[in-house]
């Protein structure tokens, strides 16, 4: 019984169900307590909510207050983010895809490899912020403030820019 290949398959089987049922490693790095305080208080300041799953059917973010949270590899896509403070929040990984937002502040916040592709984005405030290949394809971005961005090996490709500043943005390989 030491050498049958079918046991040692079965032990190897188990073992990884084992392991994504129950969650270890936890892809989930959010916590409950401050999914509760951004639901309940409408403001969650310097959150975990890594990885978090935001559904635009039960829950907006438009006026809510996320300053210095982590939102990392989180998931907003087709969210309103109407006049939400995301300064100084790290949403690297972060997918953002078809936001449609107006007057979001995302000054000195990480958004490296963000995807922010086919976003609406109007008098947004990107001021220095960290956007390394971040991905802007087919955005729409009007009156938005990129002043000291680094958008070094951004995906810019048919993005629209309307009255944009780009004053001292790095644009290097972009």
């Amino acid at each position: 019984m030491k050498n049958n290949p079918y046991l040692k398959i079965a032990i190897c089987l188990v073992t990884i169900i084992t392991i994504y049922l129950t969650g270890i490693p936890n892809a989930e790095a959010y916590t409950k307590k401050d999914v509760h305080n951004l639901i309940e208080r409408k403001k969650c300041v310097n959150c975990d909510l890594s990885g978090y799953h935001f559904n635009p059917q039960k829950l907006t973010l438009n006026k809510i207050n996320l300053h210095g949270s982590d939102l990392s590899k989180s998931n907003f896509g087709k969210m309103s983010l109407s006049r939400t403070n995301l300064s100084k929040t790290n949403l690297s990984y972060a997918n953002l895809e078809k936001v449609e937002s107006k007057q979001i502040n995302f000054s000195n916040s990480d958004l490296t490899h963000a995807d922010l592709k086919g976003g609406k984005f109007i008098k947004t405030n990107f001021t220095k912020a960290n956007l390394v290949k971040a991905n802007l394809s087919y955005s729409v971005l009007n009156s938005c403030d990129f002043n000291h961005a680094n958008l070094s090996e951004a995906n810019l490709i048919n993005a629209t820019l309307n009255d944009v500043n780009l004053s001292h943005v790095n644009l290097s390989k972009a």
